[in-house]
């Protein structure tokens, strides 16, 4: 039904800005279905529209990545971007003009979404870029409601990839100071959840794990759902790392995966499914896996052990999951054979399995 909406607007609309928010929409169900492809495509065509082109290349050619963005072209404009932001104090940009052309303002929030599906396709070097270009708008045109997450994801890149964790924490704190000062809360949840990530490297985690609880309350509160399931995973999982009770968080994960499935979120209950197998174990229950099929919001009908194999952030997951369940249960042989998996996948790129597997073997 949503996509028979979406094509109707699309038919009846009077301009292109018309048709943004439903393209929004449409770009972000090709995400949550496991299309990166397709939504990069779609995401490139529609800012090279609103002026923001970021592509040297036809939209329509077949590739995830944007070749064009090669570390020369990134280090070139994240110097840009810090050599701006230098000369601007943090009061400066708490009282900041507010962004009004709305052609700015979609362009900001396709570029949020491109950042996330560059994110998920382990191409960190573009998602950098994604973000370098965020703020570069925001200092030029204004403040958006989503200029508080390019702020706090800018943050994020310094912490954990370039691991500078003072001044990503200085970022990630600004980012959560424009978010209260901002008339908008719809994007609450975003910036909570994305500001935890640095947060869990330099603050108590068992306390930082609850400010993706604090997320969840937000999406709720303004109706983001698929959001709100995204923290109440990550909630599960920092909740697990953090020592608390098995058999309360079995109890929670068997309710976040019910609710996912419900919003036929495929690509989170693929990345949820190693998590809640290893819980499971752990507590003593059944692991023999259920063969569900769900459909997703395109009628399309997939089998849930099927959805994310493709996915490298879903196939990493995985495979430190499965490491960690096998040095746990003593299988040496399979959890060296999961490691060198895991490594032959990750190096070169920052997550927080390597935080936590660090921990593990010191």
């Amino acid at each position: 039904h949503l996509e028979i909406l979406i094509r109707q607007i699309m038919h009846f609309a009077r301009c292109f800005e018309d048709k943004c928010q439903a393209i929004s929409i449409s770009i972000t169900l090709l995400f949550l279905s496991g299309k990166m492809l397709e939504g990069v495509k779609a995401s490139l065509s529609t800012l090279a529209s609103l002026g923001e082109e970021l592509s040297r290349s036809p939209w329509w050619v077949p590739k995830l990545v944007i070749d064009f963005i090669t570390p020369s072209i990134v280090q070139k404009h994240l110097i840009e971007t810090e050599t701006k932001l230098a000369g601007l104090s943090d009061e400066t940009l708490l009282n900041y003009s507010v962004m009004v052309d709305p052609s700015k303002i979609m362009a900001m929030e396709l570029m949020a979404n491109l950042y996330d599906m560059l994110a998920f396709s382990y191409e960190a070097l573009k998602a950098s870029f994604i973000l370098s270009k965020m703020i570069q708008i925001t200092l030029k045109h204004g403040m958006s409601p989503l200029s508080p997450l390019a702020f706090v994801q800018f943050g994020n890149y310094y912490a954990i990839v370039r691991q500078l964790y003072d001044i990503g924490h200085h970022y990630v704190k600004l980012g959560l100071a424009l978010m209260k000062q901002s008339p908008s809360r719809a994007h609450d949840c975003q910036i909570i959840f994305h500001s935890a990530y640095t947060r869990l490297h330099v603050e108590p985690m068992q306390s930082s794990c609850e400010f993706f609880l604090d997320g969840f309350r937000a999406a709720m509160k303004s109706g983001a759902t698929r959001n709100a399931m995204k923290c109440a995973y990550f909630y599960d999982v920092t909740r697990f790392w953090a020592g608390k009770k098995l058999d309360e968080l079995a109890k929670s994960m068997e309710e976040t995966i019910k609710q996912t499935r419900f919003h036929k979120n495929l690509l989170l209950i693929s990345i949820m499914r190693p998590m809640v197998r290893l819980t499971r174990r752990l507590v003593g229950e059944s692991v023999t896996p259920q063969q569900n099929s769900l459909t997703s919001v395109f009628g399309e009908t997939h089998n849930e052990e099927d959805t994310g194999e493709k996915n490298p952030f879903i196939v990493i997951t995985e495979h430190f999951v499965e490491y960690y369940e096998a040095l746990i249960f003593r299988e040496f042989n399979k959890a060296r054979e999961c490691a060198e998996k895991y490594f032959s996948k990750v190096i070169g790129m920052p997550m927080y399995h390597r935080v936590f597997y660090f921990g593990l073997v010191s």
